[in-house]
């Protein structure tokens, strides 16, 4: 979720004073990406503590984070409107554009790489890892359970026919959840997290606002702008596959002789006589 539309998701439970702010950051996105609080502050009639609010409002820690994403979408912006420039593009191709501009965004940095690893180091090192996500999620989050499973022990995916209730008893404060849920966030994933918070564990929220109802829920928030259909509402998970694939090899690095171990295990063992074996690649190679 970009800036503009973090702001107009979260508008209603602005101050006064911040919605002022809002207004202004609506109308002149391009400037205010590049002036100081204080000019910011000057311009919509405020003061300079209110715009650092807002910063902290939407979730970042800084008004220059939110000022690092507000250049990241401007940046965007201005790669689909390159495409669109080279030629009519068809609904399709708009859309494969938008998936694009958002991994495009993440590679520059829309995503936090310092907080991926600590999320990492946490999953590493945890006795249990359990994964939830329902409805449109599902396909990203068993993903990551199926990338992190790879890779090491004790990983669980709950399923709607109770496939992982008892591995969800045995949640604890060495473990950690990890769940997805985007608009309009499924109440089952968010059912969920509020049970097994009750056991302790580290939650890792994915969402697409720091405001969301995941968000409130976790003890920490990987926020991802997803792509939406227009006419649907329904969720590109491009993106939130792409960060199971980033998190995945950021655990990989924190325990790499076990998780390459593990691996070529799996692949012996589920490989046929006969057949071909699967290789890694020489980034995996380890002897």
């Amino acid at each position: 979720m970009d800036v503009c539309e973090q702001l107009r998701s979260s508008y209603t439970s602005l101050s006064k004073s911040q919605k002022k702010v809002a207004d202004y950051l609506f109308r002149n996105l391009e400037s205010a990406a590049m002036l100081t609080t204080v000019k910011i502050a000057i311009a919509a009639g405020v003061s300079e503590t209110t715009v650092i609010r807002l910063a902290y409002a939407l979730g970042y820690d800084s008004f220059k984070a939110m000022q690092k994403q507000m250049r990241s979408d401007l940046l965007a912006r201005r790669r689909v409107e390159s495409l669109e420039e080279q030629g009519q593009q068809n609904e399709y191709q708009k859309m494969l554009s938008r998936e694009i501009s958002l991994l495009m965004q993440m590679r520059d940095g829309a995503i936090c790489f310092d907080q991926l690893q600590n999320i990492a180091a946490r999953i590493a090192m945890a006795d249990h890892v359990m994964v939830f996500g329902y409805y449109g999620e599902h396909t990203a989050a068993y993903q990551l359970y199926f990338l992190l499973d790879a890779i090491r022990p004790n990983v669980h995916y709950f399923r709607e026919n109770n496939v992982g209730l008892r591995e969800l008893a045995e949640l604890n404060p060495k473990s950690v959840v990890i769940a997805m849920a985007f608009r309009p966030y499924c109440p089952g994933t968010l059912g969920l997290v509020e049970q097994s918070r009750d056991k302790g564990p580290y939650v890792v929220g994915i969402t697409d606002s720091a405001l969301s109802p995941l968000a409130r829920l976790s003890d920490e928030t990987v926020v991802l702008s997803v792509a939406q259909d227009p006419e649907t509402k329904l969720n590109g998970m491009a993106s939130a596959m792409a960060y199971g694939q980033v998190l995945m090899a950021a655990v990989k690095n924190c325990i790499r002789e076990e998780a390459l171990y593990r691996v070529r295990n799996v692949q012996n063992w589920l490989v046929q006589p006969g057949t071909v074996p699967m290789c890694l690649d020489a980034e995996w190679d380890i002897r």
